[in-house]
């Protein structure tokens, strides 16, 4: 607070407080210097930041952005370009000068499935059924039992997996997550039928279930429902596993020798 000479001192607690309480008016003793009124105390304004400053931020982040290879073009934001083209070359650009972060991520995540490799027989060390997540993420179930003679035995109507059996590695592939995919290629997809409708009778349960709404999947079952007799059939055959008379022979005189072998070693 500015304040004149004697203009305060007999209401200093008003004063004290006028940041702090909302008081209807702050009272003070008017005075004159010279014959003239001295003006009333008055707040005092916080000074600016300085330009020099300011700049000084706009400087750094320019700098910043050319030390990392990546500007605002790349994150989408308006630029001189016009074209989708230029604006995928540019956000393209982006992500070559940016490579080193995500080749250096990936040799991390590699690394760790490696050391996750050497650890998952040791602490799966019992028959238990466990809980896998599929590519698109769909929940699923695995059975696993250490004591089985081979990595995979089938019993029952399911598989039973020995993880302490066979050498394993890791495969690591980079790119796109499976929601985006997804998204791009539902809008492929609805480009496709608006050019050749008759795609929504073979392949629409395809299209709706890579939409993103509610009940979506719900649609897609339907319409799966509707699809000609010949796909349904293929269908079928392609879950069971079905096979020409000739490969199902072999498989099951391989799968015989295996069983053989696995009864010589018990």
């Amino acid at each position: 607070m500015g304040s004149g000479g004697g203009q305060v001192e007999n209401y200093e607690d008003e004063w004290a407080t006028a940041n702090t309480d909302n008081h209807s008016v702050l009272r003070y003793t008017p005075t004159s210097l010279n014959g003239t009124p001295v003006p009333p105390p008055q707040r005092i304004n916080a000074s600016d930041v300085p330009a020099g400053f300011a700049q000084d931020m706009q400087i750094s982040e320019h700098d910043i952005q050319g030390a990392i290879g990546m500007y605002a073009a790349s994150l989408g934001a308006p630029s001189n370009e016009r074209s989708g083209k230029a604006i995928m070359a540019r956000q393209r650009e982006g992500d070559v000068g940016t490579f080193h972060y995500h080749d250096n991520l990936n040799r991390a995540i590699r690394y760790c499935g490696i050391v996750l490799i050497d650890l998952i027989p040791k602490i799966y060390n019992s028959a238990r059924v466990i809980r896998i997540l599929g590519y698109d993420g769909t929940p699923g179930e695995a059975a696993i039992d250490p004591n089985t003679m081979s990595a995979s035995q089938k019993m029952g109507v399911g598989m039973v997996y020995n993880l302490g059996v066979g050498t394993y590695d890791v495969s690591l592939d980079t790119g796109p997550s499976y929601t985006t995919m997804r998204q791009e290629s539902a809008a492929a997809m609805t480009e496709m039928v608006q050019a050749n409708p008759a795609l929504m009778q073979v392949a629409g349960d395809l299209i709706v279930k890579a939409m993103d709404w509610p009940g979506a999947q719900e649609l897609a079952d339907r319409l799966k429902l509707t699809l000609p007799p010949e796909i349904i059939q293929a269908e079928m055959q392609k879950k069971q596993g079905t096979m020409p008379p000739e490969m199902a022979q072999i498989v099951n005189q391989f799968e015989q020798a295996l069983q053989q072998k696995d009864q010589l070693m018990a």
